[in-house]
């Protein structure tokens, strides 16, 4: 009876390795700092409107043959800034995240909630999706962003940040 017991634990660690390995598709960064120096704006936010946007995929047909383009999902999310580490943020702020590749965007946004925001200055392909004409910035999977619920590590590391600029829009 106990070697049963040994097994059965046995498979149960080996279950929840292999369910860790599934879920962790990247490595978040160790500290605040290094997140914060891998982005382009750092603040502390509550999510106002979270919009889905994308494009389909389609069909091109080349002198090598037909050739598949994928579409992607897009979010414009909407955030009320209450703190600052890095770049010239008011006190509202939109982000524009992109999904083409499974790690692309961070996508858990729920409005209503407020989060720990690192994000990046997306690629001139990825803000011509959104067809504004400026520079957009997103927030990738890996890149640290996380519910303030689970940011006391980043939130520490970082100190206490500054007011959002009243007077940019």
């Amino acid at each position: 009876m106990n070697r049963i017991h040994v097994q059965i634990a046995a498979g149960c660690l080996c279950v929840l390795a292999l369910a860790d390995s599934a879920i962790a598709d990247c490595d978040r960064p160790r500290s605040g700092l290094t997140a914060l120096k891998q982005s382009d704006v750092v603040f502390r936010g509550t999510v106002r409107e979270v919009r889905t946007t994308g494009g389909r995929g389609n069909q091109n047909v080349t002198p090598q043959g037909t050739e598949y383009q994928p579409g992607w999902t897009g979010w414009v999310v909407t955030f009320d800034v209450s703190r600052v580490w890095k770049g010239a943020v008011g006190n509202r702020f939109v982000l524009y995240s992109v999904r083409v590749t499974p790690d692309d965007a961070f996508t858990e946004f729920e409005r209503g909630a407020e989060y720990l925001v690192f994000a990046t200055r997306n690629s001139q392909a990825k803000s011509d999706l959104f067809r504004l004409g400026l520079p957009t910035f997103g927030a990738h999977a890996c890149g640290g962003t996380t519910s303030l619920l689970w940011a006391t590590k980043y939130l520490l590391d970082l100190g206490i940040g500054k007011s959002p600029d009243t007077t940019k829009r």
